[in-house]
């Protein structure tokens, strides 16, 4: 498991007590609900209605990408973990049903909707 330092996450929002990344390494979360890397414009992984072997292609497809470093996908997978808690959807969610994003990111996402 990944020791993060609160120095690596300049960017963390607290509410109600708790702490929530929006920085994963280059990756950051967009109130769009998309997560995007800093050092590929205009590339944006789409979190809405997300299910599993979407999360699976996305992690294939990025890291195929030439900008992607192995941290980069890395941090990817952690970031996916914190928005989605994956390892405590994994039995739950069926073959094709989306999982659920934390009730956090959704309710931060409609408060910077315009």
């Amino acid at each position: 498991m990944k020791e993060w330092n609160w120095v690596d996450l300049p960017n963390i929002d607290q509410h109600e007590g708790n702490f929530y990344p929006l920085n994963w390494g280059e990756w950051q979360f967009n109130d769009n609900l998309t997560l995007s890397h800093k050092k590929a414009l205009y590339y944006e992984v789409d979190l809405e209605l997300m299910s599993m072997q979407e999360m699976l292609d996305w992690l294939i497809q990025v890291g195929y990408k030439t900008w992607c470093t192995k941290e980069d996908l890395g941090d990817l997978v952690f970031a996916f973990d914190d928005i989605f808690e994956v390892q405590s959807q994994i039995r739950k969610v069926k073959n094709k049903e989306s999982m659920k994003i934390k009730k956090y990111y959704l309710e931060r996402s409609k408060q910077h909707e315009v």
